[in-house]
């Protein structure tokens, strides 16, 4: 009887056990989360502008760095830390790394047939922000999406969702359906992939 009554206890926590993590593990519904997700979104646009687009407004005055112009005082941004304080706001750390490496160091390939090397777009020097004056744009229309096709899609958990969203380019009228994916870091949730 004792050994019956203690299988029947295991076998009631290990099945409470499992409901639990299964519960803990479910994404949330669209509805709670769906007014972050738009804010984050909206806010990405002027994020990617600055590592992708055509970065910040510069002065004309001469630098006195070779390749490198003043960003300006009127600017939004004057600083490295400001750009990265605004870009935590958006993109989780994992995803923020990659652009602090290209923005902020620079990066070389000498992998073997292929060499290059890209400078930092955005440095410091005496106080002052400079960006990369030889850089291009990467991004030259804004993606524009239809907030109301949005649905959470596997695979996708209480820390980490994947959203399908239509999307289009600004000034062209073709549908596009991505999946942009969160994480929930330090109580918000954060993009994981890019979204121009």
């Amino acid at each position: 009887m004792f050994y019956v009554r203690r299988k029947i206890i295991i076998i009631f926590l290990t099945a409470a056990m499992l409901l639990l993590l299964v519960s803990c593990s479910r994404p949330p519904e669209l509805s709670e989360i769906y007014d972050e997700v738009v804010s984050v979104i909206e806010a990405s646009y002027e994020i990617n502008e600055i590592y992708f687009g055509h970065g910040l407004p510069t002065s004309d005055i001469d630098s006195g760095l070779s390749g490198y112009s003043r960003v300006r005082e009127d600017a939004k941004y004057r600083s490295i830390d400001q750009i990265k304080a605004a870009t935590e706001q958006v993109y989780c750390k994992d995803y923020r790394e990659g652009l602090y490496e290209v923005a902020f160091k620079g990066v070389s390939n000498f992998t073997e047939g292929v060499y290059g090397v890209v400078k930092a777009r955005f440095i410091e020097h005496q106080g002052y922000l400079f960006q990369d004056s030889n850089a291009k744009a990467l991004i030259n229309a804004k993606r524009v999406y239809d907030f109301s096709t949005m649905k959470i899609v596997k695979p996708s958990n209480a820390k980490h969702i994947n959203i399908s969203i239509d999307s289009r380019l600004e000034g062209s009228e073709e549908i596009l359906n991505i999946t942009l994916s969160f994480v929930f870091e330090n109580g918000r949730w954060l993009l994981n992939s890019p979204t121009y």
